[in-house]
């Protein structure tokens, strides 16, 4: 039976010592089970992870996340992986979850990962899609550049910001991904992303913190890679068993960087079994 969504702006219940977390929307499926969180990527919302959220709800509580800066989040000037964590931390206290299986993809996943590092007595497992606990190349300027520089004054509809978004990006999949942060209004449209907050701290995201074999995670996590995918995960098995030691990882064949929309069966089956193991 298909588990009916509840939408839910988080409200912290106790104080934030050091200011830096803020209140996240939240969608949350299932009523009972193990709770699951899941966090998506940069340009993303808790939306991406809907069937999927959806699917882990026959016996889960799953709690599809939007990060700030996205979706229906606040928007907030700071952008960094310990305000990230900080805002994850502060909803599973809020929402008195306990320990939490947790799942993020490509940011999301440098955010699940964080959490699990910083406060590894809230994380339950981790599964990360698509993304290592290493720096990267900021592959994202250019695409948030396009999305700044549309002109949205000048658009019609969807289809003309489709349009013109293809002169920068030819991707079509990509573009209508993108699109999902526009939002229309009766006076246009405006983007529901903070892309100046995004742009700005592109090497910020981009980087991932320095943490020491010290705060290694020891609980049991899945690192799942596309096999097409240009973020090369197995290429960083060694760094990864030295936070992550009980780790697992798995190439999903025929998939790029989205492998829960790539293969979405093969995808979910995997992380059902690792998940019904923890």
């Amino acid at each position: 039976m298909e588990s009916t969504p509840r939408a839910r702006q988080h409200r912290m219940v106790a104080s934030d010592p050091a200011g830096l977390a803020v209140a996240l929307h939240t969608r949350a499926y299932g009523d009972v089970g193990p709770p699951v969180v899941i966090l998506h990527g940069l340009l993303g919302s808790h939306r991406n992870w809907r069937s999927i959220a959806q699917s882990l709800a026959s016996d889960r509580r799953v709690f599809a996340v939007d990060l700030r800066n996205h979706g229906q989040s606040p928007h907030s000037e700071r952008m960094d992986y310990p305000h990230l964590t900080s805002d994850i931390a502060a909803l599973i206290h809020d929402l008195e979850l306990g320990r939490v299986q947790l799942m993020g993809h490509s940011l999301g996943g440098k955010v699940a990962m964080c959490v699990a590092l910083a406060d590894p007595e809230l994380v339950e497992s981790l599964v990360v899609v698509d993304i290592a606990p290493v720096p990267y190349p900021d592959r994202n300027a250019p695409i948030l550049q396009a999305l700044r520089a549309l002109p949205l004054a000048e658009l019609n509809d969807r289809s003309s910001a489709d349009r013109k978004l293809a002169e920068a990006i030819s991707e079509p999949q990509l573009r209508q991904f993108l699109l999902t942060n526009l939002v229309p209004t009766a006076d246009g449209f405006y983007w529901q992303a903070n892309l100046d907050a995004l742009a700005r701290a592109g090497a910020v995201l981009s980087s991932f913190p320095d943490f020491g074999s010290e705060a290694a995670f020891p609980g049991p996590a899945l690192f799942l890679a596309g096999s097409e995918s240009p973020y090369r995960v197995t290429d960083h098995r060694t760094r990864i068993g030295e936070l992550f030691p009980d780790f697992s990882l798995r190439t999903i064949d025929g998939a790029g960087h989205w492998p829960h929309i790539d293969q979405p069966n093969e995808f979910l089956a995997t992380v059902r079994t690792f998940l019904g193991k923890c």
